[in-house]
């Protein structure tokens, strides 16, 4: 036969994951999201906290939600939610990942023998792994808690004493930011190797204009001033016929330039 403090967990469970909760958020109990950074076609990984300065916590449950068009979840660590029952293991988890959002639902104790003390602070609810797809623009990519994901959807609660309270919660997001443009400085018309072919391109583009127009400016700028100019394929002859320095890096491999993005170069066609 049932136990009566297990079938009330359940019940409790049952309450917390189709239950409407209307009231205002407490600010005795957030939930926050941490926020990272990833180049389109990156991946990367956030973490869900919980503050508690309210009561002793019984279980929780909450989604978080983002634009399936530009990042998915991929995979959910319980972190700190894995040992929450006396060091190990909860007495009930579900973390599930959806098209645009994940979730997780904890009990601490199906007998209620542990709990989450009140005043702790900075409990790392789960860890989740997101890859950007490469076509996402750059931009910050938002993710929220949300009650939408599931069938039917999971709540935002924290469990007190059997009661379902709705917590403050805080946003967190995604930085997208551009790769690093990959080039090889004096390669001007980006065939792969600096000759005096990349010193007749440059000097068509400073004089005579037209389709010879390279589209990585970094590239032209052979001397590393920062000012693709006429002293570019003077530096180039100077390299290539008087024993002068080489363009400064990256030559004469690929390489890129920290801290630049498209805006400085496209990446080379040449380059892998």
């Amino acid at each position: 036969m049932m136990s009566r403090r297990f079938l009330c967990a359940r019940i409790v469970l049952a309450v917390v994951l189709t239950s409407t909760v209307l009231r205002a958020q407490n600010p005795d109990y957030v939930l926050s999201l941490s926020s990272n950074s990833s180049p389109p076609g990156g991946s990367t990984s956030i973490s869900a906290f919980l503050d508690n300065n309210g009561s002793d916590m019984q279980g929780w449950t909450y989604g978080v939600c983002s634009d399936s068009t530009a990042v998915q979840p991929t995979s959910i660590d319980p972190a700190d939610s894995g040992t929450v029952n006396g060091g190990g293991p909860p007495g009930f988890l579900t973390q599930q990942i959806f098209s645009g959002g994940w979730s997780q639902g904890v009990v601490v104790s199906l007998l209620g023998i542990n709990t989450l003390p009140a005043g702790t602070i900075g409990f790392e609810l789960a860890i989740v792994d997101y890859d950007l797809l490469p076509s996402v623009p750059a931009g910050f990519q938002p993710l929220d808690y949300c009650d939408t994901l599931g069938n039917p959807p999971v709540i935002i609660v924290v469990v007190v004493a059997g009661i379902s309270i709705a917590p403050t919660t805080i946003s967190g997001s995604i930085e997208v930011v551009p790769s690093e443009p990959v080039f090889i400085r004096g390669d001007a018309n980006d065939d792969g190797g600096v000759n005096v072919g990349d010193v007749i391109w440059e000097l068509n583009e400073l004089f005579i204009g037209g389709s010879q127009q390279t589209l990585c400016t970094l590239a032209d700028d052979a001397n590393g001033d920062g000012i693709p100019n006429i002293g570019d394929p003077i530096y180039l002859l100077g390299f290539l016929f008087q024993n002068g320095p080489p363009p400064v890096a990256p030559f004469p491999n690929c390489g890129v330039i920290p801290g630049t993005t498209v805006a400085d170069c496209e990446e080379a066609a040449s380059c892998p």
